[in-house]
Parts: structure tokens; C-alpha cells; sequence
């Protein structure tokens, strides 16, 4: 009886693809925390983006990503 197996680069692809969705959502996590710094004033608005692009640059998110937050708060 032979039974089946799921082909390795499928197994790896899906593996990578849940890496990347950690990877959005570690993201958009850390944006929700630093916009309510930024309501409260705790940190200024040039920390919010300097912080915002260390982020993204860490997360892997493009400047062109449908998921970079690029909207700026509204205060």
C-alpha cells in the first residue's frame, strides 16, 4: 500500500509563505504600538518614521508592499 507524500518544495513554500504572514504580522503589531506612542506623545514624529523604516527594513516589507502602513496617524 503506498501512501502519499507532499512534495518537498511544496512543503518548503508553504513553510516560507507562514514566514512571511509572521513576518506582516510581528509588522503590523509594532506600527499599532508605535502609533499609540505617537497619539500619546511619547515619542515625536520623526521617531515614528525613523522607527517605522527600521521596522519594515527588519519585517522585509517593501516601500512599495501593499502592507507597509504608510499612512500617517490621525491625530
Amino acid at each position: 500500500m503506498a501512501t502519499k507524500t507532499e512534495s518537498t518544495a511544496h512543503a518548503a513554500a508553504t513553510a516560507n509563505q507562514e514566514e512571511v504572514w509572521d513576518k506582516i504580522m510581528q509588522y503590523k503589531a509594532a506600527v499599532q504600538i508605535l502609533k499609540t506612542l505617537l497619539a500619546e506623545r511619547k515619542i515625536t514624529e520623526e521617531d515614528y518614521q525613523r522607527v517605522h523604516g527600521i521596522l519594515a527594513k527588519e519585517c522585509g516589507i517593501n516601500s512599495c508592499s501593499i502592507f507597509l502602513d504608510s499612512r500617517p496617524i490621525i491625530r
